[in-house]
């Protein structure tokens, strides 16, 4: 609710933010085991697929409550949706894809269902557009072929994190030596990008956000940077 004031006091200094939300409800059975939970998230997936009327029916109060500017939402004037940002990650209760059935159809089709739903139910249009937002890396899934539609995707996002899977940054509570942030970037940051960059290219030229970025912590041995 601060940010919809803020961006209301503020105008055309601060005319959209972005909001991420999951790409289905919470999961009602959070202590279920691994394999309820997996079954769950499938049966989900499938419903929104279906455009199942009380499962888009979180998506459509969704955007009646930011239509309306109540609830728990200030009155903003205009938010990017960045829906079921890092699919591709199994962190998320809407990111083990690799373990779901008919995919990529159903992430699509539940993709396009959502976005028509929530466009349906924002009569003043204060969803500017959507974003769709893997990580910087193929996690578990070929993240491009989960791209749903030109016309169901208005910015195309990444996450980019200054962080060394590939071994150029050492575990250390030094900072990098400008050789090693120079390899880094060579090496890791730039090509993850320039991923982002074709893909945008390739779908006449979405504009590009980056949803996340920070940097590691020095001396931590599983986030080296």
């Amino acid at each position: 609710a601060p940010w919809g004031t803020m961006q209301q006091r503020r105008g055309a200094a601060m005319p959209i933010v972005m909001l991420g939300i999951g790409q289905m409800p919470s999961d009602p059975n959070g202590n279920d085991s691994w394999d309820k939970k997996l079954a769950w998230e499938n049966k989900t997936w499938q419903l929104e697929a279906d455009n199942d009327p009380a499962t888009m029916a979180y998506f459509a109060t969704y955007a009646q409550e930011l239509d309306k500017g109540s609830g728990s939402f200030g009155a903003f004037k205009g938010v990017i949706i960045r829906l079921g940002y890092e699919f591709d990650g199994g962190w998320n209760p809407f990111g083990n894809l690799n373990a779901m059935s008919k995919m990529p159809g159903n992430y699509i089709q539940a993709w396009r269902n959502i976005a028509k739903t929530m466009r349906a139910n924002d009569p003043k249009h204060v969803i500017k557009g959507f974003c769709w937002n893997p990580t910087d890396g193929n996690v578990q899934i070929d993240q491009f072929a989960y791209y749903p539609g030109d016309d169901f995707v208005d910015y195309i996002g990444f996450d980019e994190y200054d962080f060394g899977y590939n071994g150029d940054y050492k575990v250390s509570a030094e900072q990098p030596t400008q050789a090693q942030q120079d390899a880094a970037w060579k090496n890791m940051e730039l090509p993850r990008i320039n991923r982002f960059a074709d893909l945008s290219r390739a779908h006449g030229s979405k504009p590009i956000i980056v949803g996340e970025w920070g940097l590691w912590q020095l001396n931590d041995k599983s986030h080296p940077s």
